[in-house]
């Protein structure tokens, strides 16, 4: 499943991938950060997202990431933050070659963290203040993967 919560306000997204993920899961998260996106990139700030994969997700499939990429590709926000968390080192290690291979544009960063708390901090710096909406992204986030497993 994937559930997402965000701020137009401060242009903050939080994603989450968790249990069974399937290809309607993947086009929830590219359709939603494409129209949030679209929403908010005029802010000031850009757009920043956090993507937490929780434990035992798979990787994503081949063709999700083509079109993932188009999308960070596509994204027109004068500044665009991804950070990817996820359980796996060699998911980050993939990740970060990609980035060596493939840097992002001019105002665009992608990193991959092990913990929302490192990739909230990164945020946070690049920002350059405080963001304590990421925190009540996440939890919003949660709360709706866990009425997803009840309901």
């Amino acid at each position: 499943m994937f559930e997402y919560a965000t701020s137009k306000d401060t242009g903050l997204y939080v994603g989450i991938y968790s249990g069974d993920v399937r290809d309607e899961d993947y086009a929830r998260c590219v359709n939603s950060m494409t129209e949030f996106e679209r929403t908010i990139r005029r802010h000031p700030e850009g757009l920043a997202a956090i993507l937490i994969t929780d434990p035992g997700v798979e990787a994503v499939p081949a063709s999700w990431r083509k079109r993932m990429a188009q999308f960070n590709d596509s994204v027109q926000a004068k500044q665009y933050l991804l950070a990817i968390v996820t359980p796996s080192s060699v998911v980050r290690g993939i990740l970060t070659a990609i980035n060596w291979l493939s840097p992002a544009k001019q105002g665009h960063a992608r990193k991959a963290y092990e913990t929302f708390a490192d990739a909230c901090g990164w945020i946070e710096k690049t920002r350059g203040r405080s963001e304590p909406q990421l925190d009540e992204l996440y939890r919003a986030a949660r709360a709706k993967v866990s009425l997803s497993r009840t309901g």
